[in-house]
């Protein structure tokens, strides 16, 4: 009974192991391909995300700035009209000192 090493002659081994040379070589060619498609994909997420943090940034930035603008301008027109004649009164109760 022949045995299964017989059916292959060396030609055969040189041709199976070409064919093998080509498929880890296409396989290499592919994982190389998909790293750098993958490292891509990752750059191109990192400045999305960077250009959204900028925009929430500016926009907290602004708004900030909104707030501050308006209780400077209501601190400013508390300020121009001076003490309110309710805390005179008080003020003036607890004081030791009596504006005449």
């Amino acid at each position: 009974m022949p045995t299964p090493e017989s059916f292959f002659t060396p030609q055969d081994n040189i041709a199976l192991e070409n064919e093998k040379t080509l498929l880890e070589e296409a396989e290499s060619r592919f994982r190389t391909k998909a790293a750098e498609r993958e490292a891509h994909l990752i750059a191109e997420v990192e400045e999305r995300f960077m250009k959204l943090i900028e925009t929430r940034e500016a926009k907290f930035i602004d708004m900030m700035e909104a707030r501050e603008k308006k209780y400077r301008a209501l601190l400013n027109e508390c300020m121009a009209k001076g003490m309110s004649s309710k805390y005179k009164v008080r003020h003036s109760k607890h004081s030791k000192v009596t504006i005449l």
